[in-house]
């Protein structure tokens, strides 16, 4: 897959689910006091989420496996990208910031990740978990998928000689991920003029 088919495929997609958070944030004030705060639209999010993170991870993990569980994905996505657990997203103009896969570990795969056991209850019985529908899960489950994108936009980027940049044109409106470095190919800019992004 190249840039342009990611783009299309994958993170169009994730745009599509970042702006019904955002309209969302619209309504409940972005804050921790209301992390608890839980709704069906929380939930429509949570799900895409997850759904998307499993399809991104059989990506970024090349598994062909018909149902792979959270433990496969550890098993190779830990290989692939030994910093993951450390990555850190920032939410724009906002002191928070989230760490979603901080307390991955390989013991208890799905029980280590809290966001990713409430979207398993969620998505398998979610009249009786509705309550875990909450803007604390959506927003991890969110970050989650932002960083595997980001992460394979920069794999893109090394793989691929054409790829302009390792950053999507359309960025996040919404995160940007710590210490993360913006790569542009200077031979492939031709006349297009170089753009900044904040961080």
């Amino acid at each position: 897959m190249n840039q342009q088919e990611f783009t299309s495929l994958i993170w169009n997609h994730y745009l599509d689910i970042e702006s019904e958070m955002l309209e969302c944030l619209k309504y409940v004030e972005l804050c921790t006091a209301h992390y608890c705060v839980y709704s069906a639209k929380f939930a429509r999010i949570l799900l895409e989420c997850g759904a998307e993170i499993d399809n991104i991870f059989k990506y970024i993990c090349s598994i062909r496996k018909k149902r792979p569980t959270i433990s496969d994905y550890y098993d190779k996505a830990i290989i692939k990208i030994p910093d993951l657990l450390n990555y850190k997203v920032i939410i724009k103009h906002s002191p928070l910031s989230f760490q979603p896969f901080k307390s991955w570990n390989k013991n208890k795969p799905s029980q280590s990740l809290p966001w990713w056991e409430d979207y398993n209850k969620v998505k398998h019985d979610r009249i009786n978990n509705f309550s875990l529908a909450s803007l604390e899960n959506a927003l991890n489950s969110l970050c989650a998928l932002f960083i595997l994108e980001m992460l394979s936009y920069d794999e893109l980027y090394k793989t691929n000689p054409d790829a302009y940049s390792n950053y999507p044109e359309n960025e996040s409106k919404l995160f940007q991920l710590d210490n993360h470095t913006v790569r542009i190919r200077a031979e492939l800019t031709n006349s297009v003029i170089n753009y900044e992004i904040e961080g």
